[in-house]
């Protein structure tokens, strides 16, 4: 397939992308909150991106192989949302965001190469969601957790 490297190439941006928006997510429950649980969950669901990397990358080579960080058009535009956050709750809350985003990209996407990791990644996403909903990170929601993850009692 002609599209195969670029293809290997966004999908290799989505997975670090997913990984590292549920590694800022983890670290605040971790470092900030002191919330294992939560924090064991986070961590669950970027481990099980190594599967999903093995099922569509194999023998471990084309991804790296295809990335292009120096020729992407869109990796120094930033709107100036994604520069200032008023809060902990907010970067929380974006960074869930943005690994439900990179989740879908890796489902679609992976369901040209191999059907079980377009699974992994629809699951994860879903986990994303019901984590989302679990600890109150939805915009304005006070339920189990508020300011990106403070319990009610320790906030």
């Amino acid at each position: 397939m002609e599209e195969h490297p670029k293809l290997m190439r966004l999908i290799d941006a989505n997975l670090n992308r997913a990984r590292e928006a549920l590694r800022v997510v983890e670290d605040a429950f971790r470092f900030i909150h002191d919330d294992a649980q939560a924090q064991a969950e986070l961590k669950s669901m970027r481990h099980a991106l190594l599967k999903y990397e093995s099922l569509v990358d194999p023998k471990g080579d084309e991804l790296l192989a295809n990335r292009a960080s120096d020729a992407d058009v869109g990796a120094f535009v930033n709107p100036a949302s994604e520069m200032v956050k008023p809060d902990l709750a907010a970067v929380v809350r974006a960074n869930i965001r943005r690994a439900q985003e990179a989740l879908r990209c890796l489902e679609e996407y992976g369901k040209l190469i191999d059907t079980q990791a377009a699974g992994i990644a629809k699951r994860l996403r879903f986990d994303s969601y019901n984590f989302e909903k679990k600890y109150g990170l939805a915009s304005g929601e006070n339920t189990e957790r508020e300011n990106g993850g403070a319990r009610e009692a320790d906030a």
